[in-house]
């Protein structure tokens, strides 16, 4: 009808990718002036990211979908701060780098209640140009974060089987799309 909802996932009949009937539709917190920027599916769940929150929903088909957490403060800007990995789905915004891994967000910044990296370094290394990106390299099982302020070719490297970060100056070009890899 030419009507954009910016809030509304339509859903398909199991195993009927292509057809979308009337009112067959899931609309997420309707109205609460945020506008849907990605979606991203691992395993029975689809991430719904929004600007400030993420939604976990779970579309067993067993149970029907419906919205299993709502995560705020870890939204995205656009859709090159999330990405997929073979943990799971990755994302960055301003206050942190995350990773869903099919249970639990796990806060990439802090291990064990310890900083890894200050909360005023990665605000800043982010930006507020909305530019950050994410991208993942699977032959070494990182995570890199370009950031979207002054640092727009600098970059966090997050080893995900080790835990552990390191910052790299001027190592990539400008993008504006997951630049490493999308498995």
């Amino acid at each position: 009808d030419d009507t954009i909802y910016g809030d509304r996932v339509l859903v398909s009949p199991v195993n009927q990718f292509d057809k979308f009937p009337e009112n067959n539709d899931l609309d997420v917190i309707v109205g609460d002036g945020d506008e849907i920027i990605q979606m991203l599916e691992y395993a029975d769940r689809i991430l719904i990211f929004k600007i400030n929150t993420t939604y976990i929903v779970n579309v067993a088909a067993y149970q029907g979908e419906y919205i299993e957490s709502e995560n705020h403060q870890k939204g995205i800007s656009n859709p090159g701060a999330a990405c997929k990995t073979d943990f799971g789905i990755a994302w960055v915004n301003n206050y942190g780098a995350y990773l869903y891994d099919g249970d639990k967000v796990h806060g990439l910044l802090e291990s064990e209640g310890n900083k890894k990296i200050d909360a005023e370094v990665w605000d800043t290394h982010i930006g507020s140009t909305l530019k950050e990106r994410i991208g993942y390299n699977p032959g070494q099982r990182e995570l890199i974060i370009k950031g979207g302020g002054n640092s727009g070719v600098d970059v966090y490297i997050h080893d995900i089987a080790q835990k552990s970060w390191v910052y790299g100056s001027s190592l990539i070009i400008d993008t504006k799309s997951n630049f490493i890899n999308d498995p």
